[in-house]
C-alpha cells in the first residue's frame, strides 16, 4: 500500500505545468501558423531542411480543420507549399435517437395501409449494424470479365463477322461496277 502525507496550503508544492508531448508542441506550432488565416486568403509554407512535403500537408490540413477551414494546395515545383484557405463545409451532426416513452399503438386494421408512423423502419444503408443484418447477395451469379466484356461489345463483333462485309469476301474487295 503506498504511503499518502498529507499537507497544508503553505507546505504544498507547486505543481509545475506539464510540458506539452512533441505531438502537441507541432501541432500548436502549426495552429499558431494558421492562426491569422482567415477564407479567401492565401499561403505559403517553406519546408525547412529534412521536411517532408507530405507530412508538413498534412499537419496544415489538420490545423485548418480544427479552425473550421480548408486548405486547397496548388502543385509546383520548389520546396515550397502555397494554399488558398476556405471555409470547411458544415459537418451534418448526428440527430439524437428520440426515447421512446410512449407505449405502441395497437396494430391497424387488415384493411387499412399502415401510416408512415405505423410503418416499421426501413434500415439505414449508413448503419453498419443494420447493414449487416440485410440479407447476402446469393453467390455464383457474378459474372466473369470476359462475359462482361462480351455483353458491352455489338452483335457483329461477337459473332465474328465484320460490320460492312458480306460473307464470302475478303478484306478489301469490293464489287465492282461494270464498265
Amino acid at each position: 500500500m503506498p504511503q499518502s502525507h498529507r499537507r497544508s496550503a503553505n507546505e504544498g508544492v507547486a505543481l509545475e505545468p506539464r510540458s506539452p508531448s512533441d505531438r502537441a508542441r507541432i501541432a500548436q506550432e502549426y495552429d499558431a501558423y494558421l492562426d491569422s488565416f482567415v477564407a479567401g486568403d492565401y499561403g505559403r509554407a517553406d519546408l525547412a531542411a529534412g521536411e517532408q512535403r507530405a507530412l508538413v500537408r498534412q499537419q496544415l490540413q489538420a490545423a485548418a480543420g480544427r479552425r473550421g477551414l480548408l486548405l486547397h494546395f496548388r502543385t509546383g515545383p520548389g520546396p515550397a507549399l502555397i494554399f488558398r484557405v476556405d471555409q470547411a463545409p458544415p459537418t451534418p451532426q448526428a440527430a439524437p435517437a428520440p426515447a421512446h416513452t410512449q407505449a405502441p399503438a395497437p396494430p391497424a386494421p387488415a384493411t387499412t395501409l399502415p401510416t408512415p408512423a405505423q410503418a416499421p423502419p426501413t434500415p439505414d444503408p449508413g448503419n453498419s449494424r443494420e447493414r449487416s443484418a440485410a440479407p447476402a447477395r446469393p453467390r455464383g451469379q457474378r459474372q466473369t470479365a470476359s462475359e462482361r466484356y462480351s455483353d458491352m461489345l455489338p452483335r457483329w463483333m461477337r459473332d465474328g463477322s465484320s460490320a460492312g462485309r458480306r460473307p464470302g469476301r475478303r478484306r478489301g474487295e469490293t464489287k465492282r461496277r461494270p464498265r
